[in-house]
């Protein structure tokens, strides 16, 4: 049987183990991702309920782990805004290295890993979703350079902008 959004009752994220109740038969999976996994399903999903932003078993203290998912949060809504790594480190008030670090280690990848997956991810669903130009997806999700954007999509997806809104159509 195939899994779809009415399938599923619940997702839910704890640690590093992801947690999925389906309607039929009181069934459960639960799969170990990463949290940046988790944030992409959370999106596509809908979903997901966060019991705690804290993430158990890291070594940071609650307040630098606390800022660290405040600026994810920042980025998840603001993805489409000129995000600079310094920038974000003075947010929290962290070293830009502390933050590097931090980051990588609570979120699960870097931060221009997450920035990118992110603004990739967006750029993706508007492709597919909408009829507007390259260039203004482009725009759209962060990308002041056409010629990058293109780039950068086609390292992640194998596809130009227009050859993957072709694909799947």
């Amino acid at each position: 049987k195939s899994v779809n959004s009415s399938n599923i009752s619940s997702i839910g994220y704890e640690g590093s183990t992801l947690h999925i109740r389906f309607n039929s038969g009181g069934l459960y999976a639960y799969f170990n991702v990463p949290f940046v996994i988790y944030n992409i399903l959370e999106r596509i999903a809908g979903k997901i309920s966060k019991p705690d932003l804290e993430l158990p078993d890291n070594s940071y203290s609650k307040e630098t782990t606390h800022d660290i998912l405040k600026i994810k949060n920042y980025i998840d809504n603001h993805f489409s805004k000129s995000i600079i790594v310094s920038d974000m480190a003075q947010k929290a008030n962290l070293s830009y290295g502390y933050f590097s670090h931090s980051f990588r280690d609570i979120v699960g990848v870097s931060f221009s890993d997450y920035l990118i997956n992110i603004r990739i991810e967006k750029a993706k669903e508007y492709l597919i979703t909408t009829h507007q130009s390259i260039s203004q997806i482009s725009n759209d999700v962060g990308y002041t350079d056409e010629k990058y954007f293109s780039r950068v999509l086609k390292k992640m997806t194998g596809y130009t902008p227009s050859g993957y809104r072709n694909k799947c159509f």
